[in-house]
């Protein structure tokens, strides 16, 4: 590693320490892997965790990996983007009726962004419901066949209504088969061992409160979830439906995100990964080709085509605070001083 490279990645570490250490955050996992041909890692960082080996909450960074198992079936032809999620969904009606698979990994199926699903079930134990039981809550809550505007928009209802179809195309194993094809080490909740699991977000489902209030509905925080269960409220609830979010996995899926963007085109950066997310343009510094996924919990995926590049961060916030956002801006520009 060049001087200047390794004072960078000082300077980067130390931006970590000091986030644990002034209750940002409670784990931070850091992986910058550069080239395709002979990838090489810039910085690979961990603190309050055991490198390598601590699982964390991926959350919305579940959906770039679920969308990818996606593209590959379309590869292969299993599938069409251009399939209505009916013919998989036979009992899809009103709204449903009109959405292809395409548009939800592209999140331009008109559907809102957000709805607390698991109102219905606060009383179950074994967060786990039935594909059946999701659908007909679609069908009562998007029974309006009005024209809807398909333009981008970011919602966590398509990939819960994605897992639905995959649930029903892989009879409920969408989850081993997608491990087994793309060979991605990823646990979906709930997890068995939770040894390995890093401590739980603290922040609770406090945001989500505030989004069903505008929904006009009344919810409780469900507060920090027991380790091994995601933070997010639908996922924590409807079990291994869902593939919005509830993934877990270490910092070594940054490798696995590297191999894929050098396996594949820029293309596929464009389907399955976002550049509206104002977390994603921060690291546009690098490139005008730059794609990425935050995630709810504190983590965020960088991939940069133009510089080979593959970034991963992975951590779990305290709390809703703004340095948040700054501590990931700041990341990014330490990286980029690198290349």
């Amino acid at each position: 590693m060049r001087a200047r490279e390794g004072i960078l990645v000082r300077e980067i570490e130390l931006m970590i320490k000091k986030s644990v250490n002034n209750g940002v955050f409670n784990a931070v996992a850091l992986r910058v892997i550069k080239g395709f041909k002979n990838p090489v890692y810039l910085a690979d960082l961990c603190y309050g965790c055991r490198d390598g080996e601590t699982l964390f909450d991926l959350a919305s960074i579940t959906k770039p990996i679920v969308a990818t198992f996606v593209y590959e079936l379309a590869r292969q032809r299993v599938i069409s983007f251009d399939d209505p999620i009916c013919l998989y969904l036979p009992r899809a009606e009103g709204l449903l009726e009109d959405i292809t698979i395409g548009e939800l990994v592209t999140h331009t199926s008109g559907l809102p962004p957000w709805y607390p699903f698991y109102i219905n079930y606060l009383d179950r134990k074994n967060y786990h419901v039935e594909s059946e039981e999701i659908l007909s809550l679609f069908n009562y809550l998007f029974k309006d066949t009005s024209k809807v505007n398909k333009d981008f928009r970011y919602s966590d209802l398509n990939y819960i209504l994605l897992g639905l179809v995959l649930d029903s195309i892989f009879s409920g194993k969408w989850q081993l088969f997608m491990k087994e094809m793309l060979k991605v080490d990823v646990y979906f909740s709930p997890l068995e061992n939770l040894s390995n699991c890093a401590i739980p977000v603290l922040c609770g489902t406090r945001k989500e409160v505030l989004l069903a209030k505008k929904l006009g509905i009344d919810i409780k925080d469900l507060g920090s979830p027991d380790r091994g269960l995601p933070n997010d409220g639908n996922a924590r609830f409807l079990g291994k439906v869902t593939a919005h979010a509830g993934a877990f996995a270490s910092i070594n899926l940054a490798d696995w995100f590297h191999s894929m963007m050098a396996r594949y085109s820029r293309l596929y950066l464009g389907i399955v990964f976002r550049r509206d997310n104002e977390l994603v343009k921060a690291f546009g510094c690098l490139g005008k080709n730059t794609y990425g996924y935050p995630g709810f919990c504190g983590g965020i995926i960088w991939l940069d085509w133009d510089n080979e590049l593959t970034v991963l961060l992975l951590a779990h916030k305290i709390d809703e605070l703004s340095e948040i956002r700054e501590f990931r801006k700041d990341v990014a520009w330490a990286i980029k001083k690198m290349l």
